[in-house]
């Protein structure tokens, strides 16, 4: 089993509660059983790399997961992001997954 740094296990976690989305066994995350042909690795690794130009679906699945500021380290989500012990965020997170 693969041991993922402290952040993006926190981050995996907060996608395994979320009702609405999952990962499938090729390791693509599913938004309402939807596939988004965003690869939970690749996801992972870019909300850690500080400079990772991120996705329209990768920006909505930040969104969508309402993620604390501590968690992530790429600048784009970092704007997208409530700070810490704030709930305030912009949008919600669901345009791109529009069926």
């Amino acid at each position: 089993m693969k041991v993922l740094p402290k952040r993006s296990a926190e981050i995996l976690d907060k996608i395994q509660k979320h009702d609405d989305l999952s990962i499938d066994v090729d390791g693509n995350i599913l938004y309402q059983k939807t596939n988004t042909t965003v690869s939970i690795d690749t996801f992972l690794h870019n909300l850690q790399a500080p400079t990772k130009k991120l996705s329209t679906k990768e920006v909505d699945l930040v969104k969508l997961l309402k993620l604390p500021a501590n968690l992530v380290a790429n600048s784009d989500a970092k704007k997208l992001v409530a700070p810490s012990g704030s709930k305030k965020q912009s949008g919600d997170g669901w345009k791109s997954f529009k069926r």
